[in-house]
């Protein structure tokens, strides 16, 4: 899976460049973040502007991600499109993580962390 990666104080923001999310990019993109977290980013935004579609084993690996950042940190979303929103709804993870409209505002809204610098 192709992701663009990049820091804005504390937050690490990564955007899949794929318009799907599933089965056979999910592992990819869990790995990526495991190592991001071994590196010591706690903070992930997740802009989901190019993401289509999700499956179940995509939101398996948001899941997953949320517990290794259990008590040490937290991922968010941003820019979602009109599939990737229903399903979070339907899911109702819409209630379990921090969703933004925009990349701007969510950077506004974690002001404190995006202007943090990392130690």
């Amino acid at each position: 899976m192709d992701i663009d990666s990049r820091s804005q104080g504390q937050i690490l923001i990564l955007t899949p460049l794929e318009q799907r999310f599933d089965e056979d990019n999910r592992r990819d993109l869990k790995n990526y973040c495991v190592n991001a977290i071994n590196q010591g980013h706690n903070h992930i935004l997740f802009n989901l502007q190019n993401v289509e579609f999700i499956d179940s084993s995509g939101l398996g690996v948001f899941i997953s991600i949320l517990k290794l950042l259990d008590r040490i940190g937290e991922i968010y979303f941003c820019e979602f499109q009109h599939q990737v929103d229903s399903i979070f709804e339907q899911t109702r993870l819409n209630r379990v993580f921090k969703v933004f409209d925009t990349e701007k505002i969510a950077l506004e809204s974690l002001k404190t962390l995006s202007e943090s610098v990392s130690s």
